[in-house]
């Protein structure tokens, strides 16, 4: 019997032998035998994991191409398992286990100590080990390499989160068609940064044409709708880990932010009582709706053109006044 394929815990001198010959084939040569097994636990692992539901598709999806093959666990924990095998049965203190014990024991101090550069606790492994210690079967490799997955799943799903949340505060236009529900919402980081949010939000609906591409740079804008961004905010609050997307209630907190203009402005060429009563009809159509629809650009489109229109035209009064009440003095 190959000595890979004997199931022990411990060998014998002429098995070390055998092992150490086995081992060396696997550096020099590009033997196969250690990466055809890990991929044949690491598809064991896997299937235990979905059919246990330890973490989301998404999780899990992540790992098989990030952790499907044995050369890309080796990358990622710095070691080449082979050689470190051959050193461990180098010296003669060192117990003799297995081959496949110590592939996994050799497996799990690598984690071990990328785990502690990453800050990360992983005393659960340590009934593993101990069992791989005493003992040579499938159940506690598998196991082992769960307990590796899991671990690594949980660290880069919260890298990917970080990193989503850091994108949507410095790129918040990528986010426009995406729900709240998937978008890392932290409001203690975005409310220092809520200008930028809205400037970002309001590009990201022009690209979409969801707003007219004719409306002014966004500093010019929130001079004439300067509670954007305060509508923006509280709608991201109140509908934090909801199916709205961002582009509904961007448009949604323009609305609102249009009704504090048109009644701050109070034109005399309509009831301010009519217009903020439209306008509310249509911030309850954008929060029934499920997608953004071209009656809602449009709509919305109209109220700013209007509300544009009424803000130049009391400029273009309070000029007038002025000069008039300068004229008076001359």
């Amino acid at each position: 019997m190959n000595v890979f394929n004997k199931r022990c815990n411990k060998l014998n001198e002429e098995e070390v032998k055998e092992a150490i010959r086995f081992l060396e084939k696997e550096e020099n040569n590009g033997e196969k035998t250690l990466a055809r097994f890990y991929s044949r636990i690491f598809k064991e692992a896997i299937a235990k994991i979905k059919q246990e539901k330890l973490i989301s598709d998404e999780i899990i999806n992540g790992l098989v191409d990030r952790f499907g093959e044995l050369d890309k666990i080796e990358r990622e924990f710095g070691i080449d398992i082979p050689n470190t095998m051959l050193s461990h049965y180098a010296d003669h203190k060192k117990y003799r286990f297995g081959l496949k014990n110590l592939f996994l024991i050799s497996l799990v101090r690598a984690f071990k100590g990328w785990s502690r550069e990453k800050g990360i606790v992983t005393d659960s492994i340590e009934e593993n080990v101990s069992l791989l210690k005493k003992e040579a079967n499938e159940d506690i490799y598998v196991s082992t390499l769960i307990e590796i997955l899991l671990t690594l799943g949980s660290y880069y799903d919260y890298v990917q989160y970080e990193s989503k949340r850091e994108r949507f505060i410095n790129n918040p236009e990528e986010f426009i068609d995406k729900r709240l529900s998937d978008i890392p919402i932290d409001m203690k980081l975005i409310k220092p940064q809520i200008k930028k949010i809205a400037e970002g939000v309001y590009e990201g609906l022009m690209k979409k044409g969801y707003i007219s591409k004719e409306l002014p740079p966004f500093h010019i804008f929130e001079e004439f709708v300067p509670t954007f961004s305060k509508h923006l905010i509280e709608l991201f609050s109140a509908f934090k880990g909801s199916d709205y997307t961002v582009g509904r209630l961007a448009l949604a907190g323009l609305c609102g932010a249009m009704i504090d203009q048109v009644s701050i402005l109070n034109n005399s060429d309509y009831k301010v009582s009519d217009k903020v009563s439209e306008i509310n009809k249509e911030i309850e159509r954008l929060m029934q709706n499920k997608e953004i629809t071209e009656d809602d650009v449009n709509i919305t489109k109209r109220f700013l053109d209007e509300l544009l229109e009424m803000r130049s035209q009391q400029l273009k009064d309070a000029r007038r006044d002025r000069k008039r009440g300068e004229a008076l003095y001359i």
